[in-house]
């Protein structure tokens, strides 16, 4: 098992860092009139303006590194066990940093796309709807759905 010590460890480590970050952001999504809102439900959590739609291209990045690491272990698995190749600690590294960086990079459109509710008038489109009535909405970030359809 020794020779799975330093994958298991990273894995652990990025599962982690899932669980906790998921947990924290807390994510809450909802979709009215052609547009979908996003926030974190953690009242603690608060981001500065320029980050505040963040929420989601961190969610997904994390997500994204934690649903890659099962094929990160396959891989190192493959190398190891059936190829026999003695495989360096960065190599799962990266791994996990190449998917987090095409991660970023996709994510970083979506980060483009939304953009803060308050003062605009799609506050007022997810005030109106019944589970958002009297609930702070200020840290709703919207955008525009497109479809491909015609």
């Amino acid at each position: 098992m020794r020779l799975f010590c330093t994958i298991l460890i990273q894995t652990s480590a990025i599962d982690l860092l899932n669980a906790v970050l998921t947990t924290a952001m807390n994510m809450h999504f909802d979709v009215t009139n052609g547009y979908i809102f996003m926030s974190t439900g953690n009242d603690w959590l608060n981001l500065p303006q320029p980050f505040q739609c963040s929420y989601l291209v961190f969610s997904a990045v994390v997500c994204n590194v934690s649903f890659w690491s099962l094929p990160i272990q396959a891989i190192y698995r493959y190398l190891t066990v059936v190829k026999d190749v003695k495989v360096k600690v960065y190599f799962p590294m990266l791994l996990y940093l190449t998917t987090f960086v095409v991660a970023m990079a996709a994510g970083a459109r979506y980060y483009l796309d939304f953009e803060p509710i308050k003062g605009t008038f799609m506050k007022s489109m997810i005030e109106k709807m019944p589970f958002w009535i009297n609930r702070n909405t200020n840290k709703f970030c919207a955008a525009k759905l497109v479809s491909c359809r015609n």
